[in-house]
């Protein structure tokens, strides 16, 4: 409980911050039960209005309702501890559970990410596996995919090779 209530605390801080100063205010302050600022200070005006994009990561009910208040963006991980088509099923749910977060909050959409290096699939394996992949991804109403730079090894293997090919198409 503690550990979500410090992290909407964050997120509701960061998005003030980053919204504005107020004109002669010197910066923005904030005593938090767990954050504190003290003339907390934006260089010239946000590039974006209200601000630039706030996107959080969340798979609980709680931090999916904060993201269908207060964010632009979700990014999930799917569900821990499961892969292959048990955890599509899982990134499927919880896209479902943000559609009932969002309708609670008399909003539509927002833009989502899947981190595709999450659910125990080697995307970057193949040009195929990659376009399996974001297909996957896109069919479930996500906007964009995320995946980190191919290892040899571990949990993020994959192939350099698969990346620049991937890459290339998509600059054509």
């Amino acid at each position: 409980m503690q550990r979500h209530e410090r992290f909407v605390e964050f997120v509701t801080a960061l998005d003030e911050l980053l919204r504005f100063e107020p004109a002669g205010s010197g910066g923005i302050s904030f005593d938090g039960e767990w954050f504190t600022a003290v003339n907390a200070r934006m260089v010239g005006v946000p590039a974006q209005t209200p601000r630039m994009p706030l996107v959080v990561a969340a798979n609980g009910p709680k931090g999916l309702a904060m993201v269908a208040e207060r964010a632009d963006g979700w990014v999930t991980t799917g569900r821990d501890g499961v892969v292959g088509d048990e955890w599509w099923a899982g990134v499927a749910e919880l896209g479902g559970r943000l559609d009932d977060a969002l309708a609670a909050q008399g909003r539509e959409s927002i833009d989502r990410y899947l981190s595709l290096d999450s659910g125990g699939i080697l995307a970057l394996e193949s040009v195929g596996a990659w376009e399996d992949a974001v297909g996957r991804a896109s069919a479930l109403g996500f906007t964009d995919v995320i995946y980190h730079w191919p290892r040899a090894e571990g949990v993020y293997a994959g192939s350099e090779e698969v990346l620049f090919e991937v890459a290339s198409r998509l600059t054509r």
